[in-house]
């Protein structure tokens, strides 16, 4: 094979390289689980030599952990590791930002986002975040003093949809069955790095 060849094969698996953030992607719904090499595969939608490489990486970085059983090698998230809620904030970013190719979704984080100066957490989750077209409702749960739930209401009028509000003062005021909920299937909208540690936390 010619070194021309060699080269543009090269070029295109750079370009098409599988980041850490989307490794990291289906811990952010099970951060417990622990996955073979061929699920987290097909969770990210690339072959399994694919994301071979990056899975090293992020082994010798020490955010996720192997554990051999049998033949197999399986990977979970190493809590130990004082820099995994900073790895998975940024995938929870890059997760907010392939969710909002959806229009939908994106109208929505559009209009939160009018309200710039809110240190508050807010998470939508729910069936909104899995299928923003078929979802009769939005699942939104309010962490703190948000004051602004004009921004909710503007997006009721705009994409036609009931709002449905959880308001609590603290992450401890949410009940185990909903915390449970949320983490299956969110995106969030603010205070990333507080939520991703409350979702850690068992």
């Amino acid at each position: 094979m010619s070194t021309f060849i060699n080269k543009l094969i090269i070029s295109f698996i750079m370009a098409n390289k599988v980041t850490k953030w989307q490794i990291l992607l289906p811990y952010l719904t099970a951060p417990k689980e622990r996955f073979h090499l061929r699920e987290l595969a097909r969770k990210t939608n690339h072959s399994h030599q694919a994301i071979f490489k990056t899975i090293g990486e992020l082994v010798s970085e020490r955010v996720l952990i192997s554990e051999k059983k049998g033949r197999q090698i399986f990977y979970k998230l190493n809590m130990e590791n004082p820099l995994l809620v900073d790895y998975l904030s940024i995938s929870e970013k890059y997760h907010l930002i392939l969710s909002c190719k959806n229009l939908l979704l994106k109208e929505f984080v559009s209009l939160f986002r009018l309200d710039k100066a809110s240190s508050d957490t807010v998470i939508l989750f729910g069936s909104f975040v899995k299928d923003a077209k078929k979802a009769n409702d939005i699942d939104v749960l309010v962490v703190g003093e948000y004051t602004k739930e004009g921004n909710f209401l503007r997006s009721k009028g705009i994409l036609g949809k009931e709002i449905h509000l959880i308001r609590v003062k603290s992450f401890d005021k949410v009940s185990p069955t909903l915390k449970e909920e949320i983490v299956k299937n969110h995106l969030i909208l603010n205070n990333v790095e507080g939520s991703v540690k409350w979702m850690l936390q068992n």
